[in-house]
């Protein structure tokens, strides 16, 4: 019974995260996501990526961006919702009030 009890609590911790793979994101957190960009319900050019490794709190994104990627886990769909800067390289984009549908694959 003992061994029983043992061989469950490994089996729980492997699965269900002490060992990382369900961990929750933190601002430090490398998020490996797939996203999608819409603008008016459109998806734009430039706004898609798979498999894409993002550090949390880098400031690779635009602001606001990897904030509302914290606290999530691997397998969480987030919708993100940002603003580009006025003076934002792609014109047709600077300005304007965009959202990204984000899966989350990975937290490292």
């Amino acid at each position: 019974m003992k061994f029983l009890r043992s061989l469950l609590a490994l089996t729980s911790a492997t699965t269900f995260g002490a060992c990382g793979s369900n961990k929750e994101s933190v601002k430090g957190s490398t998020v490996v996501i797939d996203f999608q960009g819409f603008l008016d319900g459109v998806a734009f050019d430039g706004g898609t990526a798979k498999d894409y490794s993002l550090k949390l709190g880098s400031g690779t994104f635009i602001s606001g961006f990897e904030d509302q990627l914290i606290g999530y886990r691997k397998g969480d769909a987030v919708k993100v919702f940002v603003t580009f800067p006025e003076d934002y390289h792609a014109k047709h984009l600077a300005g304007e009030k965009v959202m990204f549908e984000v899966k989350i694959k990975k937290v490292k």
